[in-house]
């Protein structure tokens, strides 16, 4: 009995290495592998396309002509094109563009400058 445990064993050690049984075994193992890389280059992916959304939110809050769908307006100086923040930077007769959320442009002349009150 002891050669028939030991060729059943042999039997069996054989059957091991078998170049198809290998080959299945690495099949799972590669596929294993496979799954995951895909988990792994998926979470990548996200954690990626989330912090390019915030890049682009960001972009978008601090573009200057977000302001215009609120209602606001740029004006920049027809001679020198240096955006008009204050009445400093104007004189009498210059020619200013006006620039509203719709993208269009009103052209106009500074006929007169009002004081107001002086900055505190």
């Amino acid at each position: 009995m002891g050669k028939r445990n030991r060729l059943d064993r042999i039997r069996d050690q054989i059957q091991k290495i078998e170049p198809t049984r290998l080959i299945a075994r690495q099949y799972v193992v590669m596929g294993d592998y496979n799954s995951r890389n895909r988990v792994g280059m998926m979470k990548i992916l996200s954690k990626n396309q989330l912090k390019l959304t915030a890049l682009e939110n960001t972009l978008q809050a601090l573009n200057p002509r977000s302001v215009l769908n609120r209602g606001y307006s740029l004006t920049t100086n027809q001679q020198t094109g240096d955006l008009v923040t204050t009445v400093d930077q104007i004189r009498v007769g210059d020619c200013l563009i006006t620039e509203l959320a719709d993208e269009q442009k009103i052209h106009s002349r500074v006929e007169e400058i009002d004081p107001g009150q002086p900055n505190e």
